[in-house]
């Protein structure tokens, strides 16, 4: 699983210093957060086991889907592919933009719960089934960053709920295997 951050469709840069991985992230502005299978390769067309993954993602410490605070029991989004989340869940229909803001005036800030400046991705499989159907799928995913241990500078910059936008969902069942998640946080 690839995660980054997106600004105008764009990864942000990142750096490694020490065994760290950081990321370069500007003080104010929207962003997406992408989360792609690794064994996606971008221009490719080719055959494969359908595959899905339940992605639990937090921003901040706060569920993306609910915006409470996060946890491992939270329902996430189902990825095939590849998914681009541009905000926090509204409804079925719309989320509210991820902004980068203060720390102080970001989500967390402002309702007091969790920490500014951490996105966590919690990655589960799905639990085995006896059939399994191939499909033929096309796709070019561009550039992507691993940001697993990511920092985001020194905390100062958090997520804020920005306005409104169109980002339509639909419930599906998802029954998560026993094993446990794969674990992403950029800090």
């Amino acid at each position: 699983m690839k995660v980054t951050l997106n600004v105008d469709g764009k990864p942000l840069e990142s750096f490694i210093y020490n065994g760290v991985n950081y990321i370069v992230c500007p003080d104010k502005g929207e962003f997406e957060i992408q989360v792609a299978l690794t064994n996606d390769i971008p221009g490719i067309t080719y055959r494969h086991p359908v595959t899905r993954k339940e992605v639990v993602i937090s921003v901040d410490g706060k569920s993306v889907m609910t915006g409470k605070p996060a946890s491992s029991s939270d329902s996430g989004y189902i990825v095939t592919h590849s998914l681009t989340l541009p905000g926090w869940r509204l409804n079925d229909k719309e989320v509210a933009k991820f902004t980068f803001t203060d720390a102080a005036t970001s989500y967390a800030g402002l309702t007091g719960e969790g920490t500014p400046g951490v996105v966590g991705v919690l990655v589960f499989d799905e639990k085995p089934v006896r059939k399994h159907t191939d499909v033929l799928y096309t796709m070019d995913l561009g550039h992507s960053i691993d940001l697993s241990l990511c920092r985001t500078r020194d905390g100062s910059v958090g997520a804020g709920f920005g306005k409104a936008s169109d980002f339509k969902t639909t419930e599906v069942s998802f029954i998560r295997d026993d094993k446990p998640p794969e674990k992403y946080v950029a800090y």
